[in-house]
């Protein structure tokens, strides 16, 4: 296993809320994300992307490494249920062309109407409006981050999808 696979590995183990005694984490309005969900993203500027989490999904820093030599910069940023790893390395170039895998990752929110009016509010990239896939049974819609990564936000649907 590389020496990033091994960091990766060991952050993810350590992945956990705020300790005790810690500040708790900030609350953003009308939203909470629905259960434990990891994501780690890979970007150019560390802070300019912490920032954005922070801002836009309410998210704290729990932890900050520079590992060898500053070869690689990782912010840990969780809250209420949602923790993201982000990572960037010394000296990357911006691809060419998007590669093959992973197309957008989810997130599940308690309430999808609120968490797309703040998105909006805050100026992020996202569809004009919430969807009802009535077959999974959510309502649904698309944003990106700082680095045109799709995220995709979810609210379990009750008895009917409205």
């Amino acid at each position: 296993m590389s020496k990033l696979g091994v960091l990766m590995l060991g952050i993810l183990v350590t992945a956990v809320p705020p300790a005790m005694g810690q500040d708790p984490p900030t609350t953003i309005p009308d939203v909470s994300f629905d259960g434990p969900t990891f994501i780690a993203v890979r970007v150019r500027d560390i802070d300019s992307a912490a920032s954005w989490y922070q801002t836009v999904l309410g998210l704290q820093q729990v932890k900050r490494m520079e590992v060898e030599g500053g070869a690689y910069s990782i912010r840990l940023l969780s809250a209420n249920g949602l923790t993201v790893e982000l990572i960037a390395e010394q000296g990357l170039e911006p691809p060419t062309r998007r590669q093959l895998g992973l197309f957008k990752v989810g997130v599940f929110v308690t309430d999808i109407q609120g968490f797309h009016r703040r998105l909006h509010e805050l100026g992020v990239e996202q569809d004009t409006q919430v969807f009802v896939d009535e077959a999974l049974r959510v309502r649904s819609f698309v944003f990106r981050d700082l680095e045109g990564n799709r995220i995709q936000a979810f609210q379990r649907c009750g008895e009917r999808c409205e």
